[in-house]
């Protein structure tokens, strides 16, 4: 078992240095997105539906922006950058030349769709927990809830993209 998630590891640990090397030009991007659905949605549409038995419109958007942040990232990186990855930079060829094998090169991968949309929808709990009234907890709980479903979501997108 260990013999198979230290490569793992060493794939996922690869992913996130290149992620640090380009965290302060993606990180506006990855920040800034669900805070102007949060802004247009939340603020922008509250209005629509300030219904007082239907309780806070902006404490049931708020779970769905995480969970879209995490979907999105996952989907993303799961298609586009794995496409990247295979096609243009060669990157699976280089890693497959090495001892590692396509079954943990496919769980490394899936692994770390996964680990980015966490890494990615953490600025958007941290501003949604000071925005609306759900307690901190309950957002954390829907931050482990997605992110467990984002890794179907990435095996999905895998499929898609192979």
């Amino acid at each position: 078992m260990i013999h198979f998630i230290m490569p793992v590891l060493a794939i996922i640990k690869r992913h996130l240095l290149v992620f640090n090397r380009e965290l302060v030009s993606t990180f506006f991007v990855f920040t800034v997105d669900p805070l102007l659905f949060l802004l247009a949605f939340g603020f922008g549409m509250s209005k629509l539906f300030s219904d007082e038995a239907s309780g806070d419109y902006l404490n049931f958007l708020v779970p769905g922006i995480i969970a879209s942040t995490y979907l999105f990232t996952s989907v993303m990186e799961s298609t586009y950058s794995a496409f990247m990855r295979l096609d243009t930079q060669r990157t699976y060829h280089a890693i497959l030349a090495t001892p590692i094998t396509l079954k943990q090169l496919l769980c490394a991968e899936i692994l770390w769709c996964a680990v980015k949309a966490a890494l990615t929808a953490f600025p958007v709990v941290v501003v949604c927990s000071l925005i609306s009234d759900l307690p901190f907890h309950l957002l954390m709980l829907a931050y482990i809830i997605t992110f467990l479903g984002a890794i179907p979501v990435a095996a999905v997108g895998f499929i898609f993209t192979a």
